[in-house]
């Protein structure tokens, strides 16, 4: 099964342990100045426990749990080491021993009670048939529901056929961090349920971690997607359908910086498209230092929120702060769950969702 052969591949934290290279880019070891938490570090923990050097007591759980599953150390290696997914499935391994802090224990009953972590709403079924999908899940609905009206009112303007799916549900990538695979497995197979239900032939995705999940967690899981289905970012469809006349943009009178949300770094060039439609609204854009294949994880995915609440807050202010030193006083990104984690935590400038900046946009162009 492919979930029992990533949990017993050990290769990346062998590999890992004596590397530095990648070092430099990992956002967690950025504002904790530690190599303990560094992918090197990381590799050398885990590698140390199967050798029975170290315990997997408090402390060294609390480091396994302070990796933000950003991708950026594979994105970023020469010989393409999957070490996220190694230190993935040490996460397993503790929860399969019971090892694992409180608040992951808690999460799971959270999400298999209810399909998010957030106690609101649960699932609403799909409501109807279409060619294409909106792939709504957990964080847009409960936390930024307002990108979700705004995607569907481009949508509408567009003339694009859709219907909604895995609304209020957690799509799995939240377990499957956390190393909660059998939940995880079951949240990807309701989300295939209703693709499946709703008998679309694409699905649209709001985030690049949605993306990341359906394309590359979900067949980890045993639960890959048809390979009739396509997968496409609404950032990209938006700006095919800009470009084709299909979508009229009227232009706004805004300076901003964009910022490349969680899991854009692990999907080479997806930040063109964003930055096109800003360029059609008529947006002013500056560029922060860490950006694109390098862009600096803002603390919202790896489950930090949850379990390392106090390092993801760092690191949303190591975002805000790179923003700011670039001159602009408001930030867009195009992600919900970074959208709502950087709100949070802002302070003194303006964070602003890139779907529901473009509705605003939506018009005649006269």
């Amino acid at each position: 099964m492919p979930l029992a052969a990533q949990q017993s591949d050990t290769s990346p934290t062998e590999h890992c342990r004596f590397c530095l290279m990648c070092r430099h880019v990992c956002p967690v070891t950025r504002v904790t100045a530690n190599e303990a938490t560094s992918p090197h570090g990381w590799a050398l923990l885990v590698a140390s426990a199967r050798r029975g050097l170290v315990s997997w007591d408090a402390d060294a759980v609390d480091r396994l749990y302070q990796c933000a599953d950003c991708g950026l150390c594979r994105a970023h290696c020469v010989t393409d080491q999957p070490l996220p997914d190694a230190l993935i499935a040490a996460r397993a391994a503790v929860v399969a021993d019971g090892q694992a802090p409180a608040i992951v224990a808690e999460l799971d009953e959270r999400l298999r009670r209810g399909g998010n972590v957030y106690g609101e709403g649960g699932s609403v079924a799909p409501d109807g048939r279409a060619p294409a999908a909106l792939l709504v899940g957990a964080e847009a609905w409960c936390r930024a529901p307002e990108e979700v009206r705004a995607a569907r009112r481009l949508l509408d303007a567009a003339g694009i056929e859709y219907a909604l799916a895995a609304v209020g549900r957690d799509d799995g990538y939240l377990p499957w961090t956390l190393g909660l695979h059998t939940t995880a497995q079951a949240l990807a197979r309701a989300t295939l349920e209703e693709l499946a239900a709703i008998g679309a032939r694409r699905v649209v995705v709001l985030s690049p971690q949605q993306r990341h999940t359906l394309a590359y967690v979900y067949p980890r899981l045993g639960a890959p997607l048809p390979a009739s289905l396509d997968i496409v970012e609404l950032a990209a469809l938006l700006a095919g359908l800009v470009e084709a006349g299909r979508l009229v943009l009227r232009p706004l009178a805004l300076e901003a910086v964009y910022h490349d949300p969680a899991q854009a770094p692990r999907l080479g060039g997806r930040g063109d498209a964003p930055r096109r439609l800003l360029r059609a609204a008529g947006v002013a854009t500056r560029e922060m230092l860490w950006r694109e294949r390098r862009a600096m994880n803002a603390g919202a995915s790896g489950g930090l929120p949850w379990t390392q609440p106090a390092l993801a807050a760092q690191m949303a202010r190591a975002v805000l702060d790179d923003a700011a030193r670039a001159g602009a006083a408001t930030l867009i990104t195009d992600a919900p769950e970074t959208l709502a984690h950087l709100q949070a935590h802002a302070d003194g400038i303006d964070v602003r969702g890139l779907y529901t900046l473009l509705a605003e946009s939506v018009g005649n162009g006269q």
